[in-house]
C-alpha cells in the first residue's frame, strides 16, 4: 500500500507541534509531582483536540457507504425498514 501523504503531513505536523509544546512546557527535573501532572495536562489538552479535530474533519469529507450490515446477513439502506 502506498504512503497516504496527507496522512504524513498530518504526522509530521502533529510531531512538529507536539515538540515545540514540550520544548515550551515540559517541567525541568526540579517540579514537584502536581507540577508534572499540571504540565502533562497542559501538553495533552494543547495538542489531542486539535488533532482529533483534524482527522475527524479529512473522515467527513470521504464519501460514505449508503448501506449497513444487517442482522440476517444482507445489507440495507439506513433509515428504511422491510416489510414482511
Amino acid at each position: 500500500m502506498k504512503p497516504d501523504p496527507d496522512r504524513q503531513a498530518l504526522i509530521d505536523q502533529s510531531i512538529a507541534r507536539f515538540r515545540k509544546l514540550l520544548e515550551e512546557k515540559l517541567p525541568d527535573d526540579n517540579a514537584t509531582f502536581d507540577q508534572i501532572e499540571q504540565s502533562i495536562d497542559k501538553i495533552c489538552k494543547g495538542i489531542l483536540p486539535d488533532l482529533q479535530e483534524k482527522v475527524a474533519n479529512k473522515r467527513s469529507k470521504k464519501p460514505r457507504d449508503n448501506k449497513i450490515d444487517c442482522s440476517y446477513g444482507g445489507q440495507a439502506r439506513p433509515g428504511t425498514a422491510a416489510s414482511r
